[in-house]
């Protein structure tokens, strides 16, 4: 059985990788920059503010993954670059 690459599927694959990258960056940064900012009181949060502050991007997340999903396999994920 022959194994055949599709067109673009490295550029795909590297977008993927560098747009996971980034979007992970930022997430702990975030994390980072709150906590600094609130123990410089910069902020006067409460520590429920800060746990829904770094929680609602993984609830975000999870949430859409699915519909996301849905979409990638009825329209494809290389139509999307």
């Amino acid at each position: 059985m022959e194994t055949t690459i599709l067109k673009g599927a490295n550029r795909i694959l590297f977008m993927n990788t560098l747009t996971f990258t980034i979007y992970f960056t930022a997430w702990v940064l975030n994390g980072v920059l709150v906590t600094y900012l609130v123990l410089n009181q910069v902020f006067d949060w409460g520590t429920s503010q800060i746990g829904w502050l770094l929680g609602i991007p993984v609830l975000t997340g999870a949430i859409f993954r699915l519909p996301a999903g849905i979409l990638t396999d009825r329209f494809g994920g290389d139509d999307l670059l």
